[in-house]
């Protein structure tokens, strides 16, 4: 389950006091949260060991304990719907960037036009607008993000480094017409990184840390640092030129 809180305004001591406002059920455990960014105050995405689910966060609504109220699927078939997503961010208020184990892929799909064509179903099946290569590795728990301003998704990998994808393009692309949502397509093949940043082999406790596992990448809205946080207990920043 996820629990929302009210935590106030922290004092200068970074003392609070917390009330509980919500409490949202889920099928499996979340490994995400992420706020829709067209609308926070209502509603709220988790990418969880089950496959990725919405729920309605209003807290003009009675309900203080709330199931999940879409689950999002990312391709035809039953097996899709029970698949983990350990990876969630959005690019812009609109575009989701989302990631499974074992597909090797990251997908980008619009939350507007996903929503929009929900109806009353309880499953819906993303709008996707483009896959993008990714380590083909069945680990798990690699956490992406984006650089909003920038157009740029970030990932990290099991050998230490680091996936950039300038999806600037797609986020400019007008949407779908109706027609061509309901019109059957062949997968386009991922679109490949834009660059990636090896892992430096730093030096640590007399010896060279020749790969590592990078849990977790974020950078600065000006897209001019980066930082990746690893399971060695190193941090590595890069500086753009």
């Amino acid at each position: 389950r996820i629990i929302l809180w009210d935590i106030g305004v922290p004092n200068q001591d970074y003392e609070f006091q917390a009330s509980q406002l919500l409490t949202l059920d889920t099928t499996s455990i979340p490994l995400r949260l992420c706020p829709v960014a067209s609308c926070p105050d209502a509603r709220l995405l988790a990418g969880c060991e089950g496959g990725c689910c919405c729920w309605d966060v209003r807290l003009d609504q009675p309900q203080k304990r709330r199931v999940c109220e879409v689950e999002f699927v990312f391709s035809e078939g039953s097996e899709a719907s029970g698949r983990r997503v350990d990876g969630l961010a959005f690019v812009n208020e609109d575009i989701v960037a989302s990631k499974g184990s074992g597909l090797g892929t990251i997908c980008l799909w619009s939350w507007r036009q996903t929503w929009g064509g929900r109806g009353s179903q309880s499953t819906v099946a993303v709008v996707v607008l483009a896959r993008l290569q990714w380590s083909s590795t069945e680990l798990a728990y690699f956490s992406l993000s984006a650089c909003p301003d920038k157009g740029i998704v970030l990932c990290g990998d099991e050998e230490g480094n680091v996936w950039l994808y300038d999806v600037s393009n797609i986020l400019k692309q007008p949407p779908l017409l109706p027609a061509a949502l309901q019109a059957p397509t062949q997968p386009s093949p991922p679109l490949s990184p834009h660059q990636i940043l090896k892992w430096p082999q730093p030096w640590a406790l007399g010896q060279v840390v020749t790969k590592t596992m990078v849990n977790t990448v974020v950078a600065n809205a000006s897209f001019t640092y980066l930082t990746a946080l690893t399971d060695s207990n190193i941090v590595a920043i890069w500086g753009r030129m």
